[in-house]
């Protein structure tokens, strides 16, 4: 009997040791997935902020140019023209700037501008020369306080400017202020589908209304066949096209 109690009792601490093992491998297991998954999404989430976040430099047409925030964007509208998810409007942007006394360390700076916004080939002014950024006040250039390009770099977009050297003078005694402005053609973001997109330029974000807002649509079909005539009815629904995108249904008659 004694022998008999004994192995019961071996048997229940074999068992409450590989209990432990058990749920000891199961932490073991949990704690290493969610190692394993910091340390993917970690790098992620760092590559996302260092591209998203402005503020590095920017290599363009022989000059280093820096970021600058918009003081604001303003726009003039005209009438869109084509239709469906190829429609565009031309907006004229007038991007304005300031610079408090002593700001302005680097007479090179950049805008960044959104994808939306078209460009033509060789950028804007389309001949390739520059525009002039303007500041009334600025006497000694006749208001004229530098010049301006928009144009494309690895698939991103930028307003570059390029100061006059008397305007960075003139900031060491005065805060300054000024505009560039440009025309380009705006279509809607992939996720818009409304009457309604909106284009950011140096962190400020503007509104552009006036599109014609997509709608479902079916187009219906009828083919012969060996098998009598097949009916093919292409439903295209905008609200669902960036995830699974048109679908198309057969309805078959023999």
């Amino acid at each position: 009997m004694q022998n008999f109690n004994g192995k019961v009792r071996q048997y229940l601490k074999e068992n409450e040791r590989k209990k432990r093992s058990r749920l000891f491998g199961v932490v073991l297991s949990v704690v290493m997935t969610v190692s394993v998954l910091a340390s993917l999404v970690m790098p992620a989430i760092s590559a996302t902020e260092g591209t998203s976040v402005a503020g590095g430099d920017v290599s363009y047409n022989g000059g280093s140019y820096s970021y600058k925030d918009a003081n604001s964007v303003t726009i003039k509208s005209y009438d869109a023209v084509g239709s469906g998810k190829d429609q565009s409007k031309k907006i004229e942007f007038n991007v304005e700037f300031d610079f408090d006394k002593g700001e302005m360390t680097n007479r090179y700076i950049y805008f960044p501008i959104d994808d939306n916004v078209s460009l033509p080939e060789g950028g804007i002014p389309s001949d390739g020369t520059w525009g002039d950024v303007e500041d009334t006040h600025f006497d000694e250039g006749h208001g004229i306080s530098g010049k301006y390009r928009v144009d494309e770099i690895d698939g991103k977009k930028y307003l570059f400017i390029e100061f006059d050297e008397r305007y960075q003078q003139k900031n060491e005694k005065d805060a300054i202020s000024g505009k560039a402005s440009f025309e380009g053609n705006v279509k809607r973001k992939d996720t818009d589908t409304g009457d309604k997109t909106t284009v950011e330029i140096g962190g400020q974000t503007v509104e552009i209304g006036g599109f014609t807002p997509l709608t479902m649509s079916a187009v219906k079909d009828a083919s012969e066949t060996a098998d009598g005539v097949k009916w093919t009815i292409t439903v295209d629904n905008p609200q669902r096209s960036l995830l699974t995108g048109s679908r198309t249904s057969f309805l078959r008659t023999l």
